[in-house]
């Protein structure tokens, strides 16, 4: 269910924000409300091109990886 434990030794997947072990629509809306609010720091994931920066870069490289699949 949506109340269990996350399992500390799940890996943690670049732009899976909400964590349910996909990068979907869901978790581009989620980042975008992460960094118009500017929480980015308490969301594992959310630095989806590894700059060390959660901002609109990460937004666009989860877009494309959406639409064009790896």
């Amino acid at each position: 269910g949506m109340n269990e434990v996350v399992d500390q030794a799940t890996p943690i997947i670049a732009g899976d924000i909400n964590q349910d072990g996909e990068i979907s629509v869901l978790d581009i809306v989620q980042l975008v409300h992460i960094i118009l609010e500017g929480d980015v720091e308490y969301f594992a994931g959310a630095d989806f091109n590894g700059d060390g920066a959660v901002d609109v870069l990460d937004v666009v490289g989860m877009v494309n990886h959406i639409l064009v699949g790896d």
